[in-house]
Formats: C-alpha cells, structure tokens, sequence
C-alpha cells in the first residue's frame, strides 16, 4: 500500500515541488509520521480512522435510505391498488437485496479501515527504523574525564601549596 492510498492527514505530507511550482513528488515525514501516531497516548490513528469510517458508513446508509424510497416508489407505482401478493415478494426481496449489499459495502469498510491501520502500523515501525540507522552518533561525554582532569590538577596545585 502506498503511503497516498493510507489517507494520512495532509499535514504528514512533503510536497517536492520544480522551479516552475509544479509538484514532482510527495513523500511522507518519517518524524511527523511518528509524532501523529503517538500523539495523545497512541489513539491519533483511531480517531483519525474512525472519523473516516463515520463518514463512509453515513454514506453508505444514505445509499441505503435513498434505495428503499426509490423502490417503494417503484412499488407503489407498479401496485396500482391492487393487493398482490407476488408483487409485494418482489418488494420484500428487493428489500433484502438493498440490505445485503448496504451490509456487504459497510463490512467492506471496516475491512479497508482495519487494513489500512495495520499498514499505518507497520509503516510507522519502518520509520523508526530508518530513524535509528540514520541518527548521527551520539557525541562522547567528556564530562567525566573533564571533571577528573580538574580534580587530578587541583590535587597537584594543593601538594605544591602545601
């Protein structure tokens, strides 16, 4: 999965731009990645995803709403007064059908968000990776020797005074 297909908040984004302002590539911040990830004890992704998720899954029962109105208007259209009892089966599996693809597209949702999370996850492992084998060596603490140099100097001046 690439890192564009993960709906990552924008703000994740490096965009590499030409002389003439056109974008030649975007990339995500390994360090912002990570910043986000963990921001807020590590829930940033849930609700970042879950907020998705809402969305989709409100279009998906508009879908579903505006599917039943459409069908029991086609219903009422083709009932004409008449109480028929096969036409009114038609409807009730009409139904059904509606409801079983509105049910299959919301399970199809969670299965994205549930996957895409676990890319997010394992993308977030990389760039500690990559962080870890590219931070600069740590500099030496001279402290210690610093601090034994001025005792060892002030334990001479303190034989030679004396």
């Amino acid at each position: 999965m690439r890192t564009l297909e993960l709906q990552l908040p924008k703000h994740l984004y490096t965009e590499t731009r030409s002389p003439d302002g056109t974008v030649t590539d975007i990339t995500y911040a390994p360090e912002k990645l990570i910043a986000w990830y963990e921001y807020s004890r590590g829930d940033a992704i849930d609700r970042w995803y879950q907020a998705i998720c809402d969305r989709e899954i409100e279009a998906i029962d508009s879908w579903e709403d505006n599917q039943f109105l459409l069908q029991e208007e086609y219903w009422l259209e083709q009932e004409d007064g008449l109480d028929d009892d096969a036409a009114e089966v038609q409807y009730d599996l009409a139904c059904q059908a509606i409801a079983r693809e509105a049910a299959s597209r919301r399970n199809a949702v969670m299965t994205r968000i549930d996957d895409t999370k676990a890319a997010i996850e394992e993308l977030v492992a990389q760039s500690r990776e990559y962080i870890a084998a590219h931070q600069p060596a740590e500099p030496v603490d001279n402290t210690f020797m610093v601090l034994l140099a001025l005792g060892g100097a002030i334990a001479l001046i303190f034989m030679l005074i004396s």
